[in-house]
């Protein structure tokens, strides 16, 4: 359903929305192992260039996004041509001063302590701090470009602002958008050749079209001139074995 909604609201763009394994049931590294899986998969049976794939990711998604790029990066791999991250959970450790500030204003992880972002089974044994768990925590070092969107009343907002500012001191090309009006939704997109992934289903109205079309036009920010494929990859693929990772 999702990628042929992101399929045809992006005018033809190819999509791959892979069911990756979550946690608690598949703890780390088991997700960012599809998708390196997925991403591999694209390149070497698809036939992508590296300048054809843009990741997008959102919440968890987005810092899926960036550990699977910092991990494309430390193994050599072929490098995206960008990444887009909407409200991405770069911190594990909820260490960013919004987790404070906006404890009150987040309508949907504020109020409680019982929300997915402090009971989250995602890191396990692994440290919080690993940047393949908390890319925050890594460097950007080499990266493609970003563009970075959160909302102003996001717990998670600090989380974008943080890997924007590191990202930009270590020579990323960076665009980061605050919006008032921006909250998490929980939806992981692709346009244009690319990877993407779906975590939970919420705000699933107009704001998410909106987004969607938003993704879309950023495809011309990073150049990338393709025909349009009108092509949706969803579900379960065929994987080769050796692109598990096993961090």
């Amino acid at each position: 359903v999702f990628a042929g909604l992101y399929n045809e609201v992006s005018k033809g763009y190819s999509v791959a929305t892979p069911d990756y394994r979550v946690a608690p049931e598949n703890p780390f590294p088991a997700a960012l192992e599809d998708a390196v899986a997925t991403y591999m998969w694209l390149v070497e049976k698809k036939g992508f260039k590296e300048n054809e794939i843009v990741i997008v990711g959102d919440s968890a998604g987005g810092g899926l996004a960036m550990a699977l790029a910092m991990y494309i990066r430390d193994n050599n791999l072929p490098r995206p041509k960008g990444i887009v991250a909407m409200s991405p959970w770069t911190d594990l450790t909820a260490s960013g001063e919004s987790y404070t500030t906006n404890f009150h204003n987040d309508v949907l992880f504020g109020n409680t302590k019982e929300s997915l972002i402090y009971e989250n089974y995602y890191a396990k044994d692994e440290e919080k701090t690993n940047p393949y768990v908390s890319p925050l925590f890594g460097s950007f070092k080499d990266f493609p470009p970003m563009l970075i969107q959160a909302g102003s009343n996001e717990m998670l907002l600090s989380d974008s602002i943080e890997v924007a500012k590191k990202a930009k001191n270590e020579k990323v090309k960076v665009r980061f958008v605050n919006r008032l009006d921006m909250n998490t939704s929980g939806l992981v997109i692709v346009a244009k050749n690319a990877y993407a992934h779906h975590t939970l289903s919420l705000d699933m109205g107009e704001n998410k079209v909106e987004k969607t079309f938003r993704v879309a036009q950023v495809m011309a920010d990073f150049d990338i001139k393709l025909e349009h494929s009108n092509e949706s990859f969803v579900g379960k693929i065929d994987l080769p074995e050796k692109w598990n990772i096993g961090l």
